[in-house]
């Protein structure tokens, strides 16, 4: 073996040593999935709404980095009173402990463990069970992290005028 040929498999074997390694330390990412309503898709601008909303998801998603897919309902109401509204579902059922030992497992600055200090042992509510919005429970491994059916719905009001344009956010009337 002549030592060209010995450089090139060296050279061949470091690219791809160096591409196994980056695979296995990339980050988990966040995925949020929305489902526009018909009240959305029904609209003579949906295409530009949806493209808002995917903009805005990928603004979220680039900051967490929890390993989860959260599934949103977007919808759209003609009463004139709503600027924008969200709902989100909420899980029940689980007890003091489950809560606080999901966040203890979960802590991973020294805020978030300073906050799981700060939580007594003791169940402060007396057995009492706790609502967990879904996403939250995804987040902390007390709700499946692709559980399919949706976190939430947010809702916005089609009587008023938006810009949808992220680069120009000042638009007179809108």
């Amino acid at each position: 073996m002549t030592l060209a040929i010995a450089k090139s498999r060296l050279r061949y074997w470091m690219i791809a040593i160096i591409a196994l390694s980056a695979g296995a330390q990339a980050r988990a990412a966040l995925v949020i999935d929305p489902t526009f309503s018909r009240s959305v898709t029904r609209l003579s601008n949906a295409a530009q709404v949806e493209s808002a909303v995917n903009y805005v998801i990928q603004q979220y998603e680039s900051l967490f980095s929890d390993s989860i897919t959260i599934n949103i309902t977007i919808a759209a109401t003609s009463n004139s009173s709503v600027l924008g509204e969200s709902d989100t579902n909420l899980l029940t059922g689980y007890s003091y402990s489950q809560v606080r030992n999901a966040l203890s497992t979960h802590a991973t600055t020294a805020n978030d463990a300073i906050a799981v200090a700060s939580l007594g042992a003791a169940d402060p509510t007396g057995g009492a069970n706790f609502l967990v919005p879904q996403a939250e429970a995804q987040a902390l491994g007390l709700d499946s992290p692709t559980d399919p059916k949706s976190a939430g719905t947010f809702t916005f009001g089609t009587s008023l005028s938006y810009t949808f344009d992220p680069n120009n956010r000042a638009v007179a009337g809108q």
